[in-house]
């Protein structure tokens, strides 16, 4: 555990208490994410921080106690502040079990919960706009599920095969709605949620649960900015980036296709697969993608960097790619490629016209959404200085300051 030490305000009272607790692995983009806001806490002089960092193991009675004890430890702090997501399978745990750890560590904490709610947006292909929505699709699950195991034997019979142990798995499939369980639980144990970009808190807003939900954006880090270390040389191929763990809903086959089109580019996804097995199945197919139309041998994947090597290759890219769906929820790795000074060329999409209504133009855009769109809009960046580019990204990074944003959580701690 990591706490400050005892203060007091201006005033001579007690000085606000905050707890943030982390779950999962500490390379986790929310574990990050919340490390960086207790280390500005520690740097304010009116308020004590306590942090705890958990990495749960699956095993229900070690995951258990952790959570009984860090609860009890956090019920000293006037407020606590989690990191969930939606879809954390990494980090509180996979489906139901991430209810239990919830459930558990929030029996144990008496102090009001702030959760910061992750990834928001993959609700939206749940098609869910109410409890009684969640209870007709899981009724559909539960007259399914015995029905399962008889097809599966019946075409296993037509095949001349006969596995009753195949048939039997996976009979029932609840794991597409438990992200919406889990927005609900979160929602109805916390005093106040936040999310970080308008097009999370309208997605909230349209299943009904928005009576406690705040939006405040992501944080850009300072100190960050790199500069190249070397000028490519006359005819070299040109760096176009896509940064951060690997997730379907970043674009990247919009991006290698694209890249067929760009023979003096070469493609380097900076970061890895996301956590998890299904992480290495969506490499495994995009480079796939990538032989398919012929560009493997431009493409290039760092796999999961040290922090200062991949700021650095963030500094050394001609240009990085946000090709987002337009769904994507708000994005850590489009953080770091503003705090970097990278220049961002990214889909016209909800999240960007965001950014670039606190600062016009600072990210430009691609439209309509096709590889042909993005390989001109490439070209065409590519074309102008780097510096020129990445000119008007300063001033998203001052308006966007950890310590800006830190303030509006402060507010939302003091109000509790």
């Amino acid at each position: 555990m990591i706490a400050s030490g005892p203060r007091s305000t201006a005033a001579g009272g007690p000085a606000l208490t905050i707890g943030h607790l982390q779950v999962g692995p500490p390379e986790h983009g929310i574990c990050r994410h919340g490390r960086l806001l207790a280390a500005e806490g520690r740097r304010r002089p009116d308020l004590v921080v306590i942090e705890r960092s958990l990495r749960l193991a699956g095993e229900p009675g070690s995951d258990r106690a952790q959570l009984q004890a860090t609860g009890r430890e956090l019920s000293a702090a006037d407020v606590v502040h989690l990191q969930v997501s939606v879809s954390g399978d990494t980090t509180w745990g996979r489906n139901r079990r991430s209810l239990v750890n919830l459930d558990t560590f929030r029996r144990h904490c008496r102090a009001p919960l702030v959760v910061t709610l992750h990834d928001v947006n993959n609700l939206r292909s749940l098609g869910c706009a109410s409890d009684l929505d969640w209870v007709r699709r899981a009724a559909v699950e539960v007259v399914k599920t015995p029905v399962r195991p008889a097809v599966r034997l019946a075409r296993q019979l037509t095949r001349g095969r006969f596995d009753l142990s195949e048939a039997f798995r996976s009979a029932s499939r609840f794991d597409s709605l438990y992200p919406y369980r889990v927005t609900r639980w979160v929602l109805r144990h916390s005093q106040q949620v936040l999310v970080a970009s308008g097009g999370e808190s309208e997605t909230l807003r349209s299943l009904g649960m928005a009576d406690n939900v705040a939006m405040i954006p992501l944080f850009i880090e300072s100190g960050l900015v790199r500069d190249p270390t070397s000028t490519p040389a006359p005819g070299a191929l040109r760096t176009v980036i896509v940064a951060g763990f690997i997730f379907k809903s970043k674009g990247y086959d919009v991006m290698i296709e694209a890249l067929a089109r760009l023979p003096d580019v070469r493609l380097v996804l900076v970061g890895g697969p996301r956590l998890g097995a299904s992480g290495s199945q969506t490499l495994t197919r995009l480079m796939n993608v990538a032989r398919e139309h012929g560009v493997a041998d431009r493409l290039w994947v760092t796999g999961y960097l040290a922090e200062e090597e991949y700021q650095q290759h963030l500094g050394n890219a001609d240009l990085a790619v946000c090709p987002f769906e337009p769904d994507k929820s708000a994005s850590g790795s489009l953080g770091s490629l503003i705090a970097a000074g990278c220049p961002v060329l990214a889909s016209d999409v909800p999240l960007i016209a965001e950014y670039n209504a606190i600062v016009p133009g600072a990210i430009p855009t691609f439209s309509p959404y096709t590889p042909e769109s993005l390989a001109r809009a490439i070209a065409e960046q590519l074309r102008k200085p780097r510096p020129e580019r990445a000119r008007d990204l300063a001033l998203l990074r001052e308006r966007l300051s950890i310590r800006a944003i830190y303030d509006r959580h402060l507010e939302v701690y003091r109000h509790l």
